[in-house]
């Protein structure tokens, strides 16, 4: 599987289906996109402690990425957040109706995704400054970003840090899948 952002071949007809709103018919909601509960990581298993959809998008955003993702249209944003004792991470998914929209959407990232508030823990990545991933697959752009819920705010936390990629790989796996699902 490649990176998490690097772009498939534009070509590739297998995941055609999720280029545009019009041929994309799987349901949109935090079950799709975050099926699993929990998530193991390196032998650490990450608990999903919530999961919303959010509208209109600039409310899950922070920092610059806001414009960027509300001039391309963005439809709602998909959050879900997982934890390790202290650690967290966000993930996010931006809907959008077209592919274009969503590649834009990324490649002119300039913020993150808001941390989403999870009961009996300090907010965290409500600013700039947490480690991120973000990229795209057809009409959908993924972000994550992680730090400690422990201290709030921006706080480097290593572990979260290093399972953003991964959480960015399984939401580009489940994009991928959905793709294929619906391809005909």
């Amino acid at each position: 599987m490649p990176a998490p952002g690097t772009p498939l071949a534009g070509d590739d007809a297998s995941l055609k289906a999720i280029w545009d709103a019009s041929t994309d018919k799987a349901p949109v909601d935090p079950a799709a996109f975050f099926p699993d509960q929990t998530i193991d990581f390196g032998g650490a298993t990450w608990t999903r402690r919530s999961a919303t959809t959010v509208t209109p998008c600039w409310h899950a955003i922070t920092g610059g990425l806001a414009d960027v993702i509300e001039n391309q249209g963005c439809r709602q944003v998909l959050r879900a957040t997982y934890v390790l004792n202290d650690s967290a991470v966000v993930v996010g998914v931006a809907v959008f109706d077209k592919r274009l929209q969503a590649e834009t959407a990324t490649n002119n990232v300039n913020g993150q995704i808001k941390g989403l508030q999870v009961e009996g823990m300090k907010d965290f990545c409500q600013e700039v400054g947490c480690a991120n991933t973000h990229g795209s697959l057809g009409r959908f752009a993924y972000f994550t970003a992680a730090g400690s819920a422990k201290e709030g705010g921006v706080v480097a936390d290593k572990v979260a840090t290093d399972a953003g990629p991964g959480f960015a790989a399984r939401v580009r796996a489940t994009l991928e899948k959905r793709a294929l699902s619906q391809a005909g």
